[in-house]
Parts: structure tokens; sequence; C-alpha cells
């Protein structure tokens, strides 16, 4: 799958608040280190549950594309992402 295509899967799973099909965009054995994070996330199940985590404390989340832009090895992403925080994080 080309990078746009994941990540239009990606972002219409978070509109759906589908944690599992967000994860399924990601390598079985992916790894995602981010600074937010004490330990990187490591796998599918990992990546799903943080994502069931973000889902709970901003039950309205939701993103819309704006533009992409990807050449080569390289995508670019404007988005808008609106969200009100309203459970434990």
């Amino acid at each position: 799958m080309i990078r746009n295509e994941t990540l239009r899967k990606a972002i219409h799973a978070i509109n759906r608040h589908d944690a599992a099909a967000f994860a399924s965009c990601y390598d079985e054995q992916a790894v995602v280190v981010d600074t937010a994070y004490p330990e990187p996330l490591r796998g599918r199940g990992a990546i799903a549950e943080d994502m069931q985590s973000v889902i709970t404390a901003f039950p309205d989340l939701r993103f819309e594309i704006a533009r992409e832009l990807e050449s080569g090895e390289v995508l670019a992403v404007e988005y808008a992402m609106s969200r009100t925080h309203t459970g434990p994080m």
C-alpha cells in the first residue's frame, strides 16, 4: 500500500474511533518512539492500546486532510484536528 493510501486508511480509522483498524496500518513489529512516551510502543497491540486511550480521552476526535504532498519516500500532510478532552489520558 502506498503511503497516502495508508495515511487515509489510518485517518479514516481514527475518525471511526477504531483503534484496532488504526493499528493495522502499522507493521506487526512496528516500534513507535515519541518523547511523550516513557518507553517506545512495540507492535500493533501497543499501538492500538495507545490509540484507544487517545480516543477515550478525546471521544469526538476528528481529522480532516487539507493537503497532501508526496514525492518519492516523503509524504507531507496538512490537516485540521478537532477534539474535546473529556477523559483521563
